[in-house]
């Protein structure tokens, strides 16, 4: 390739003469380089002036009430309001601690308005106090001595834990002990407030979730309410304030009343943050949805709301939502929906500080007010979530919303300052609902009318620094609830305020005594908590070291092995080494595999509720009713149901093992029973007592220790009732010593008849056979009776698979290993379409929902989906009466992968769990959906024949994950894809019988295309069966792998995976 040749770059310019160090002397100038060309002028540019930028002044909007300017060349423009706020930045540098009013001065946000919040917008609908209200109402007004108790409660009220520990008989203390709590009368108005607020802003949460998933189609993605609705949080620090600081003011014990004081003010500030939740659901959902929402009591009035603050991007995001009323509730509601949040804060705050205020025994009144004060603070922001949920929600998702008494008038609310883009998508939503707006914008970007822009209003707070509160050093309070500290920036005084953002003097603060002995305390307990996440960390090391990486953690396993013992079992057999005469899995399945486990939580989603469905508008009602021992025992009934139960026994009852002996003794066992796991199809549908086995199961029964138990249990049995007839016939014989007198029996040594395993099956077996059968073959044994015999199977060349002729064969075990996996994968098949077969006739048993047919039946192979079952597994073959492939129409033939395809997308199409699975992956563009895969095989032509090469390893890929994820809708790990050898009869042979393999070459004709290929890619001799020829394995080698120093953590950890003894423990089914 030619290359561009480059220019010679100039030659550097001489470096400018220094200055010497002593006097500075200049340097002289060095001599000329020889042969140096004269210096070539610098070229000369000339230089622009940088443009300023154009300013560009808009005239405000015709719906701009009020303006007011701010420092910085600001403006704060006003809608729906005819407060001018004041510049918070002067108040945020210098103000510190409480104000004259007991609150927080510039940091109160439950009262001035403040940015835009995004996950916490229905603090807009926060509600600020009439003068009246500051007087009189317990919700806004300051503590007093007279709201203290005199005497200390004379009777104990029980043993309720609180923070952590019993209460001493919650005796609360009065100011004669020298301790402040409240009065009896004013706590249960306190306590009925908040519990009464927290269930409506639980109504309120449930129903804005039920909108976000109810009513979002056809709303436009770019709406406002979609963003609201996926950042709002519920206020949930607010709850907890709201409960700590009542029960603190009464049983906290407070020994000074400024910490009183702070405490009334937070639970005052939990609750109107509670408050604004509940307003903002109010407002933001229509009647449609929430039917019930609008006959609720108004809790607080529309008229006054604190407001909200909109800055930067949110400017164009959010202000066409509140300023356009006449624009559709819900298509703008959805964004509000998305986002919000809970105040969950603000619940334990409001409980929290109800309950100290009672039983905290504070100390000083100081610490009294401080309590009262975040009391009110936390029900306050529940007031303005539940006003939120009442404006949000439609009737026809909160029917019993409407009927809830109003908490708050909707006279006047906080209000809210919308900059950046926050404008253009919430300044709708606001307004529709009637919340003052103020806009932050530069000053000199807008051209304001006379008459609006004017001088700041007064704050709505009392700003002088209270001395009282400020003072006193005995604070034992949670820190949130005191003021956050100067120079806090404004757009993270309300995050800060409400709890979910840290302070910047978290490590500083200043703390009493007795809270300086809490924090120790508490840093002892985090110390051992650390300690014991260690250990856990290290135990899971451990584990990895031991069993290999499990994929998660060790809480997520144990998790997914309470929800799903499908998931169990899979990662307790994926730790172990397949062994090499297991049937190798198919490449392609693999990588659906590695697909699918994106898609655990599928698998391992909760189970529903066994009684009433969580959707049920009642549901929160009659849920709480349902009596504990009847749930338990339906929910245990749900876990037994998600037990693997096959009709063939699981290719990891073969694998789990670790001796080669024992596998051996189980293929053995199996091939003997195979004939009769067909038989036991017939039974089931007949008689109850006939069931699918699990893995464990399957484990008993393949093993000699099963049938010469049943032998044994038989002969004692008889032993037992021929001792009770002898016993009955005398005279002093007691019919209330007979279940005594049995169990003496049960503990003699009495003759056992000697073990025959060719007669195993002499006493039948009630797991099994079932009960009634295992009676009728019992009753044949009699004299004169024809003996019951059931099928003996044989390898396909007629000789039996002892153990002896298994034990030097591993490819033939590999061979039945195969031939059984092909079966599972065929009645999982049949379970995953159990509803088409059931249209199709196919009976069920006789206790359950299954309907498997029989596939060694000529009836039942002739149904439509048994037939293409066996199309898509066994291709060409059939099973016969004996278990084993018997041939079939064209068996020879060669089975192209596209009809192999097509046969399984059929059966993957009409299964039970196809249209769940659809609904699961809608988010995915690239998932070939049920009516995708029909349109990919017209009736009558080529399956997949208008696929390109390309797409076709794509569809081939889809095709495979569905499989797996129609398994996890059923809740269980698919049978997996095995390479499949060419069917033939003669490879379920023995040894002696089983011709040689035949060695594959080349035909003549075709001896050219052979060299060219060998010239091409290097002559590669042919790959022979991984086991022909291979010794016998007698030892796996993981007996080995699996060797440890004894551990305790590893002698109980897995006691919920297996109950095998032995050589097995600690494996799942």
């Amino acid at each position: 390739m030619a290359t561009r040749s480059q220019p010679k770059p100039p030659p550097p310019l001489p470096r400018p003469a220094r200055k010497s160090q002593a006097g500075n002397v200049p340097a002289p100038t060095p001599a000329p380089l020889p042969l140096a060309g004269k210096k070539r002028p610098l070229p000369k540019f000339k230089k622009k002036k940088q443009e300023k930028p154009t300013i560009v002044t808009r005239t405000a909007p015709e719906d701009v009430d009020v303006a007011v300017e701010w420092p910085g060349g600001m403006v704060l423009l006003g809608v729906g309001t005819s407060y001018r706020p004041p510049a918070p930045e002067k108040g945020l540098t210098y103000a510190e601690g409480f104000g004259g009013d007991g609150l927080w001065r510039w940091h109160e946000f439950t009262r001035h308005p403040e940015l835009l919040d995004h996950t916490a917008p229905f603090m807009a609908w926060a509600h600020i106090p009439t003068q009246d209200q500051r007087d009189q109402s317990i919700l806004y007004r300051r503590a007093s001595r007279q709201d203290c108790a005199r005497l200390p409660d004379e009777a104990a009220e029980g043993k309720e834990m609180f923070e952590g520990r019993k209460k001493l008989g919650k005796k609360g203390m009065g100011t004669v002990n020298g301790m402040y709590r409240l009065t009896d009368e004013l706590y249960k108005d306190m306590k009925a407030r908040h519990t009464t607020l927290r269930q409506h802003c639980d109504f309120a949460t449930r129903l804005l979730k039920r909108a976000s998933k109810e009513c979002m189609d056809g709303v436009s993605p770019h709406s406002v309410i979609r963003v609201i609705l996926a950042n709002v949080r519920e206020p949930v620090r607010e709850y907890l304030d709201v409960v700590h600081a009542c029960e603190h003011l009464r049983y906290g014990r407070i020994s000074a009343f400024q910490e009183f004081d702070v405490c009334f003010s937070a639970f005052q500030r939990a609750h109107n943050v509670m408050l604004a939740y509940f307003d903002f659901a109010c407002s933001i959902l229509p009647p449609s949805i929430a039917p019930g929402l609008a006959e609720l009591p108004k809790l607080t009035s529309s008229e006054h709301r604190r407001g909200v603050v909109l800055a930067g991007e949110d400017i164009k995001t959010y202000i066409r939502f509140f300023k356009a009323h006449r624009i559709p509730v819900w298509v703008v509601i959805r964004v509000i929906l998305a986002n919000v949040r809970e105040p969950v804060r603000e619940y334990l705050d409001v409980v929290h500080a109800c309950e100290r205020l009672r039983y905290g025994r504070i100390s000083v009144f100081q610490e009294f007010d401080v309590c009262f004060s975040a009391f009110q603070r936390a029900l306050n922001v529940m007031l303005a979530y539940f006003d939120f949920a009442c404006s949000i929600l439609p009737p026809s998702i909160a029917p019993g919303l409407a009927e809830l008494p109003k908490l708050t008038s909707s006279e006047q609310r906080r209000g809210v300052v919308l900059a950046g883009e926050d404008i253009k998508t919430y300044i709708r939503f606001f307004k529709a609902h009637r919340i003052p707006v103020w806009v932050y914008a530069a000053m000199n970007t807008i051209f304001i009318p006379a008459g609006k822009l004017g001088p700041p209003d007064s704050p709505r707070c009392d700003v002088s620094a209270c001395p009282i509160l400020n003072d006193f050093k005995q604070r034992s309070l949670p820190l949130r609830w005191y003021p956050p500290p100067p120079h806090c920036p404004w757009a993270m005084i309300e995050p800060i305020g409400r709890g979910y953002v840290p302070r910047p003097d978290e490590d500083s603060f200043e703390l009493g005594q007795e809270a300086a002995k809490k924090k120790k305390k508490w840093d002892g307990a985090l110390k051992r908590q650390e300690e014991i996440r260690e250990g856990q960390a290290r135990k899971l090391e451990n584990l990895k070291n031991i069993f290999g990486d499990l994929g998660s953690s060790l809480e997520r396993y144990q998790k997914m092995a309470v929800r799903s013992p499908a998931a169990q079992r899979y990662f307790a057999n994926k730790i172990k080494p397949r062994p090499a005469w297991a049937p190798p899995i198919d490449s392609t399945y693999m990588v659906a595999l590695d697909g699918a486990m994106k898609h655990l939580d599928f698998l391992t989603r909760p189970l529903p509720h066994p009684v009433i469905d969580t959707s049920h508008p009642n549901f929160y009602k009659i849920a709480p009713k349902i009596p504990r021992e009847q749930l338990d025992a339906l929910l245990e009934f749900q876990r037994s149901q998600l037990v693997l139960k096959t009709w063939v026994p699981p290719l990891s009852v073969f694998t789990n093992p670790t001796k080669w002996e024992k596998t051996v003794e189980l293929v053995s066992n199996a091939v003997t029973l195979l004939p009769v796991m067909f038989e036991r199809l017939y039974w089931t549908r007949h008689a109850d007592d006939v069931h699918p086995l699990t893995p464990t199961e399957w484990r008993d029964i393949l093993t000699i220790t099963h049938w010469k138990g049943v032998w044994n249990n038989y002969h004692r049995e008889k032993y037992i009732e021929e001792k009770l007839v002898e016993l009955r016939t005398k005279e002093d014989w007691d019919e209330a010593k007979e279940a005594e007198t049995r169990a003496q029996l049960k503990g003699e040594k009495i003759p056992l008849e000697p073990y025959i395993h060719e007669e195993y099956d002499k006493y039948g077996s009630p797991k099994f056979f079932g009960q009634r059968l295992t009676d009728e073959v019992i009753s044949c044994l009699a004299p004169g009776q024809e003996r019951w015999n059931f099928l003996r199977g044989d390898l396909t060349c007629g000789h039996p698979a002892t153990k002896e002729r298994l034990i030097k064969d591993p490819e033939l075990v590999h061979n039945i290993l195969l031939w059984f996996e092909l079966l599972s994968r065929m009645f999982w098949f049949a379970d995953l379409n159990s509803q088409a077969l059931a249209r199709e006739g196919v009976p069920a048993s006789a206790d359950g929902w299954r309907h498997t047919p029989i596939f060694s039946d000529e009836k039942d192979r002739q149904r439509p989906t048994a037939k293409l079952i066996m199309q898509a597994v066994i291709h060409h073959q059939v099973v016969d009466k004996t278990g084993w492939p018997g041939g079939g129409e064209d068996a020879g033939d060669t089975f192209m992968l596209p009809e192999d395809l097509g046969h399984i997308a059929q059966l993957l199409i009409g299964a039970d769990h196809a249209h769940f699975v659809d609904q699961y992956m809608e988010r995915d563009l690239d998932w070939y959906t049920v009516q995708d895969l029909r349109e990919l095989m017209p009736e009558g032509g080529e399956p997949f024949g208008s696929v390109s090469d390309a797409e076709f390893g794509t569809v081939t890929e889809q095709l495979l994950l569905r499989y797996i994820l129609t398994s996890f809708g059923a809740r269980q790990w698919p049978v997996e894809f095995t390479t499949l050898p060419r069917h033939s009869l003669d490879q379920y042979k023995c040894m002696e019988c089983r011709p040689a393999a035949k060695t594959r070459e080349r035909p003549e004709d075709d001896a050219d295309a052979a060299a060219a290929l060998s010239v091409a890619l290097g002559t590669v001799p042919p790959t022979p069966h991984p086991h022909l020829g291979d010794p016998a394995p007698m030892d796996t080698g993981m007996d080995v792998r699996f060797q440890y120093d004894p551990d305790p953590f590893w002698e109980s950890y897995d006691g919920h995976l297996s109950d095998e003894p032995g050589e097995n423990e600690g494996f799942s089914d």
